[in-house]
Formats: C-alpha cells, structure tokens, sequence
C-alpha cells in the first residue's frame, strides 16, 4: 500500500508540474519514494512550440536522479510537445541517472537511450525508444512503408496520409488496437494472427499518419506491415533482418566524403561513386548524413545590428539540495561551479521563476539562503554573504 501511495502521489505531483510547464526546468522532491528530475528547456523571445520534426532539433538539457523511467519519459515528452514511444519491451518501473548538456532532442534521447541499452529512432515526429535492433531499422521501415502508400490509387491512397490520433484505453490489447486502425482504413482483417497477447495501459499516439502509427505498434513485437497494391488488405510480418533504402545524389565535383567514416557510423551501408553521381544504400539516417554532408546548412550573415534572441529559463523547485540545483544551472549555462564557503550546500530550496535571464534564475535559487554568487571566467562562484 505505501509503494502504491506514493506512485499515485508522484503521478500527483507531475500532473501539478504540467499545468506550470511552459519551455521550462522542473524537479520533483527528494524522499524516500521521490527521485528528482531537473529539466532545462531553453527559450527565446517570440517562441512557439509546435508539433513536428522540427521540434527534435531543439536543444534541451535534463538532469534526472533516481526517477522512474516512465515518468521521466512522460514528463519529457509532455514539456517539449512530442511523441516518445516506450517499446514494450523496456522495463518502464527501472530509475534513471542522465544528465546532458543541451543537445538536439532527439540526440538526447537516444544517448539517454544507450545508458540502459537501449537506442532511439525517429518515425515522423516521435521518437522511438527501445531495442537496439529494431530502433536501428525503424525509420527506415517507415520511410519504405510510405513509398507503398504513395503509389496506392487515390482516394485510398489519402485514408493512409490522412493525419489522426490513435487511442485506447487501460487493459486494451495490441491486437485490438491495431485492427481498428485496419478496419478505419477500410481494409480486410489481416489472416492468421501473429501479435501475441497482451494488455497495455490507456494511451495514445497523436498527430501519426496510420503508416507511422502501424510501424510503432508493430515495433513491440518486431513486426511490419504490407499492403497490397489494392491498398485494401494487409499483413503482419517479421521485420527483416535488412532494412535498406536506395537513393541516387548528383555528382559532387569539389566535395570530398569521408567514406570511411561514414561506413563506421552506419555499418552495413553500401555505396558507389561514378561521373554520374552517387548511389546509397542503407538506412534513412545514412542518407540523411550523406544530404547534410552534400547540402551543408548555411550560413547566415549578421550585421552589427542583429543579435541573438535572449535565453530565458523557467524552472520550479521544491524542496531540492541547493548543490544539485546550482549544479544542474552551471551545467546547462556551461559554467564551473565553485564553492568559496564551508556552510551547509545541502540545504533544501524551494523557488519558481518564469522565463528569467541567468542571473535571475540564480538569485532566485540563492536569495532565501546565507550565500552570495558571482560570474568570473565562466566559473559560477558561491561565496559567504
């Protein structure tokens, strides 16, 4: 009965947290039922977050201790406005210690992935997070999945692409969930069943085209889907044990590739270089290297009178060790924290600041406390008052 208390609590807690999330830092109390995660979410003047690819570039910092897995993927997912996906297969109860500079969203995830074992992958905008195998192959089975739909005669063709969110409820199974989404298209059941039994808690999968939202639910048990041309019936298979897509790139004259990087970074990829171009055959991600190493992002001039938008931070602390918080803000603002004092570090904080520069976000962390701070040479200093 305790244990079950205090994950309702926490479940409690987390909701509060949602309802004052805007672009922010967020930490939940240390007890002995309570890790605590601290989330950095940088913001600028002017920034609205919307749901898309786009959103997994996004720089975000994190710093959780001692937190169950599945919360710290639900409150993530909540504060940045994306999709995480949590294969079956992860043991959602296990705690979590990551911490991370800001970084890409989706590069975050998937080293926070790797600490367990784990690997992430990108299916539209969501991430996938579970088995190394299959996160590896994922988006590229989405991407080969959609070069079906695209040449399915219309209007079937549309009923695929159409955007939509998949729900269920507790205790649903993967089964049902999956040919309701069949039926909703219009196709006939797929023969033979080959997803095993099993009984999910309610959820959803929102703003997924019914290809992206067939290649997560398979994923839980290592399968995929066909379609014949017909657009009208489907299967479940196993994924391959290759998944490769093929694309051609024009010639690159006076664009050196290391290849063998590349082949190091992506194993398996195959490739061959003629006067007439380049051809490429691996995975999505292979090839959205080779088109970043072909079409280099540009580089924008600023004139003196152009300046970069103004981070700001919002953060909510309860009761947290003063140490870890002004750890965790040194390390998002990459400064060095040092200590000029031998008084208690330990003591617990509590504070909430919306959309704050640096130094308003560390005064409000040491402003009830006997300690003064400075800036110098990147170092955060924390000195006696």
């Amino acid at each position: 009965m305790p244990a079950r208390r205090a994950r309702k609590n926490r479940w409690f807690y987390y909701l509060v947290l949602h309802g004052l999330r805007s672009l922010g830092y967020h930490s939940a109390p240390t007890t002995p039922f309570f890790g605590y995660a601290v989330l950095f979410f940088f913001c600028f003047t002017g920034s609205q977050i919307v749901h898309s690819k786009e959103d997994l570039r996004r720089p975000v910092g994190v710093f959780w201790h001692d937190v169950a897995l599945r919360s710290a993927v639900d409150d993530l997912a909540a504060s940045q406005h994306v999709t995480i996906w949590l294969d079956r297969r992860v043991d959602p109860t296990q705690t979590v210690d990551f911490s991370s500079g800001p970084r890409p969203l989706l590069e975050l995830i998937d080293a926070w992935a790797k600490t367990h074992g784990m690997n992430a992958g990108q299916v539209g905008s969501a991430v996938y997070f579970g088995p190394t195998t299959t996160a590896q192959k994922i988006a590229t089975l989405e991407r080969l999945r959609q070069r079906d739909i695209s040449a399915l005669p219309e209007p079937i063709r549309a009923a695929w692409q159409q955007t939509r969110t998949v729900t269920w409820e507790t205790l649903d199974t993967p089964r049902d969930i999956v040919n309701q989404l069949v039926t909703q298209l219009g196709c006939a059941p797929p023969t033979g069943e080959t997803i095993p039994h099993d009984l999910w808690r309610g959820s959803q999968l929102p703003h997924v085209d019914a290809a992206q939202a067939f290649t997560l639910l398979l994923a839980n048990f290592d399968l995929t889907f066909r379609i014949d041309p017909t657009g009208r019936r489907i299967r479940w298979e196993p994924i391959p044990a290759e998944v490769r897509w093929q694309a051609s790139y024009p010639p690159t004259n006076n664009r050196a590739i290391d290849w063998k990087k590349m082949e190091a970074n992506f194993p398996g990829l195959r490739w061959t270089q003629t006067a007439r171009g380049i051809t490429l055959d691996g995975t999505v991600e292979a090839h959205e290297s080779l088109r970043q190493i072909l079409n280099p992002p540009r580089q924008i001039a600023r004139n003196s009178s152009q300046t970069e938008p103004e981070q700001r931070f919002t953060l909510t602390v309860k009761q947290l060790p003063l140490e870890d918080v002004l750890q965790a803000i040194g390390k998002q603002a990459n400064l060095e924290l040092h200590w000029g004092t031998s008084a208690s570090r330990r003591q617990p904080v509590s504070f909430s600041v919306q959309r704050v520069k640096l130094g308003e976000l560390i005064q409000a962390a040491t402003g009830d406390t006997n300690f003064r701070w400075q800036i110098t040479d990147r170092q955060l200093q924390i000195l006696d008052k």
